[in-house]
């Protein structure tokens, strides 16, 4: 009987190194995936690299996540699997308030449930993917700046009617070019004071850059009197050090195109 036994334990021997599975999806990966498509959804972004940055911050947070790609046992393949497939229905889903939402209800966004097997710091990855995928303070001052002055641009053609390209001609310069001139202060400002950076944390925000979130976000429904009538919605102006002077400046680009005696 001795050597069935030796046989046989072999065999399970043999059986149990073979059961790594294929190379599968991270948690890291998944959670990555997930937020530069939301990202990508809010703004204008850069998906490669911003990818890469999000999987070089998460994986730093779980060092773990890097055996997927090697091959998982059966246990820990399942577990994953069972996480990442919960987060690919969120993201199925268009569920983005974790990392393009207001900044409440980013606090109060978690990990799936399912991605509890992933350790005691699976909300840590989690919110290493919310941060690095966030929008930079360089980047948001000039989404900022474009934004205003591409609706700008579009209010004073928009008044100037029929003689528009006469006038455009004319002047030399695009309303846009002049927006950008005329508010090139603030934009610097906002570049070098870090007016935008993330905040100490998510309990504890930059108020300015939540208020300018919150612009840019809803941006369509500033009207063109409001943008040259210097009557910015709350949220707008919260997210300027002088409203009065920005507002200033975007009306002075219709004046600067408007005919003399009009």
């Amino acid at each position: 009987m001795r050597p069935v036994r030796f046989v046989t334990a072999i065999a399970a021997l043999f059986s149990l190194a073979g059961c790594a599975t294929e190379p599968q999806t991270s948690y890291c990966e998944a959670l990555c995936d997930w937020a530069v498509e939301c990202q990508a959804t809010d703004r204008d972004v850069d998906a490669e690299a911003l990818r890469a940055e999000c999987i070089a911050a998460t994986e730093a947070s779980d060092a773990s996540c890097a055996d997927a790609s090697e091959g998982l046992g059966p246990a820990d393949s399942k577990l994953t699997t069972d996480c990442t497939d919960a987060i690919g229905a969120l993201q199925t889903a268009g569920e983005c308030l974790a990392f393009t939402g207001r900044i409440d209800e980013q606090a109060t966004e978690t990990t799936p449930t399912e991605c509890a097997s992933q350790g005691t710091g699976a909300q840590d990855t989690f919110d290493a993917a919310r941060d690095a995928t966030a929008e930079t303070n360089d980047d948001m001052c000039e989404r900022f700046a474009d934004d205003f002055c591409m609706a700008t641009d579009e209010c004073v053609r928009a008044e100037l009617g029929a003689e528009v390209d006469t006038i455009i001609e004319a002047v030399g310069f695009s309303p846009y070019d002049s927006c950008r001139t005329k508010t090139d202060s603030n934009t610097q400002a906002c570049l070098t004071e870090e007016q935008y950076a993330p905040g100490e944390s998510i309990t504890d925000p930059n108020a300015q850059r939540e208020f300018a979130r919150e612009c840019l976000g809803d941006f369509s429904a500033v009207t063109c009197d409001q943008l040259l009538g210097g009557e910015l919605p709350a949220n707008c102006a919260g997210a300027l050090e002088d409203p009065t002077a920005y507002t200033a400046a975007l009306a002075g680009v219709l004046t600067e195109f408007v005919p003399t005696g009009r």
